[in-house]
């Protein structure tokens, strides 16, 4: 009996081990290259120096991105910034990407996140200094696109000039929600956010634009509506 329990014992072991050798540890980048040959893989990521980056990168895997509190992505002084919401842009989204204790600053150069599908998720990020080719320098999330925040900032973005200090564009600054799809969350359990902007009119067609807000602070609300929005 002593035996077949030793065996048993052994085994468990032997399985707890090879659990842990399955899993994945977080890959450690030191610069852009190693970022982007991280992300074509996808998992999770750990900076291990600070990133700048001369054009958009595509995060298109599910990816968790780790500033681990002291790291930061950054548009180069050289970025090049496309025509389109795909190319102008620091980071264009389009599957399941946490951002984590990281800060993505976007140097002026363009807008900083443009999330066209899947989730993205701030988790204790900074993304600031975004400046847009119009409307939307901070984060622009599309009707197929979710969104989660549950701590870090979205502040101090801006809008080109003629549209900086229009009397309502100016509040799209910061955050972006467009006509919400079937199956698409926007979610505010905590952080800050500057201004946010909410498309709930007739070009939303049956989903009208929304979020909800469980906690957080939003400085500036402007809802576009229409009659039965």
């Amino acid at each position: 009996m002593k035996k077949v329990l030793a065996t048993i014992l052994a085994l468990v072991m032997a399985l707890a081990l090879c659990s842990v050798s399955w899993a994945a540890e977080p890959t450690s980048v030191n610069s852009a290259e190693e970022l982007k040959t991280a992300i074509a893989t996808g998992g999770e990521i750990k900076l291990a120096a600070d990133i700048t980056l001369t054009s958009t990168l595509n995060l298109a895997k599910d990816v968790t991105i780790d500033g681990q509190g002291m790291y930061t992505i950054k548009a180069a002084d050289n970025f090049t910034s496309g025509s389109d919401n795909k190319t102008a842009c620091v980071l264009y989204v389009s599957a399941m990407v946490t951002l984590k204790d990281v800060t993505v600053n976007g140097n002026e150069k363009c807008r900083v996140i443009f999330c066209d599908k899947g989730k993205l998720t701030i988790d204790g990020a900074t993304i600031t200094n975004g400046k847009a080719p119009n409307f939307i320098g901070g984060v622009y999330m599309t009707s197929s696109a979710s969104f989660e925040m549950n701590s870090g900032s979205i502040v101090g973005n801006k809008n080109v000039e003629n549209y900086q200090n229009d009397n309502y564009l100016q509040y799209s600054s910061d955050l972006w929600i467009g006509a919400n799809a079937t199956g698409a969350l926007t979610a505010i359990n905590g952080g800050t956010i500057g201004n946010v902007f909410v498309n709930s009119n007739a070009y939303s067609a049956s989903n009208p634009g929304s979020f909800t807000m469980n906690g957080g602070t939003v400085t500036n609300l402007y809802v576009e509506h229409d009659a039965n929005y």
